[in-house]
């Protein structure tokens, strides 16, 4: 049976974005290849490695979760890595508030018999620029982003803030060549995944802004009210 992977994401603003892009790109000229080379810059909330026909539970359960949340600010300050030194990201601020909304949406999931046993959360929230790094990869790399800030463009006083108001699933399939969706268009389509195109049903009456993306793999955006 083809699995696919389920990843809920913070995805930072354009402008982080971009910056991360360019640093992976950076260290990407300095050590070769790393695993997360190409996926786009995310933050996880979790992930989970399933059948295609999960994806309503998954989609229902997080949108049940987010009523009710109001965004919130989130920092990040600078380019750190974790002590085992494999892997560098940005570190965000505000884990604690990451904490209260990531919390609720695996006690959900967790719930739901079809999702237990697969729902892997993190409790480090984190922006990966590079991950499983070998040793004299890591040296290469961590110097190659000296001085370990941002970029006064992205960050303004070196220190990135942005509005968070939504959470984003990803999907693809757990095969050779896949890769995570990058883009999405909004839909008000209240439907599920039919042949080649995957659509997400329509949460507004959960305050949940549904968005579907053609072909596979697909990204959907849920959204709660800002501050």
């Amino acid at each position: 049976m083809l699995l696919h992977r389920f990843l809920l994401t913070i995805l930072p603003s354009p402008a982080l974005s971009g910056e991360v892009d360019r640093l992976k790109a950076l260290v990407h000229e300095r050590v070769g290849s790393f695993s997360g080379r190409n996926t786009i810059p995310h933050i996880t909330l979790f992930f989970a490695d399933l059948p295609l026909e999960c994806e309503r539970d998954v989609c229902e359960g997080i949108a049940r979760s987010v009523v009710g949340h109001k965004g919130f600010v989130l920092r990040y300050n600078g380019i750190t890595h974790f002590p085992d030194k494999q892997t560098i990201y940005i570190d965000p601020v505000e884990k604690d508030a990451i904490a209260a909304m990531r919390l609720p949406i695996i006690a959900a999931l967790k719930a739901t018999d079809t999702l237990r046993e697969a729902i892997r959360d993190t409790d480090h929230p984190h922006l990966t620029i590079a991950a499983g790094l070998k040793p004299a990869q890591f040296e290469r790399a961590w110097e190659s982003l000296a001085p370990h800030v941002l970029h006064p463009a992205v960050s303004g006083e070196l220190r990135a803030e942005e509005q968070v108001t939504e959470v984003v699933l990803l999907r693809r399939a757990m095969r050779e060549g896949e890769r995570y969706a990058s883009t999405c268009a909004p839909s008000r389509w209240s439907e599920f995944p039919q042949a080649d195109r995957t659509v997400v049903a329509d949460f507004n009456e959960f305050g949940v802004r549904a968005l579907f993306m053609i072909p596979r793999p697909s990204s959907t955006a849920l959204a709660f009210p800002p501050v």
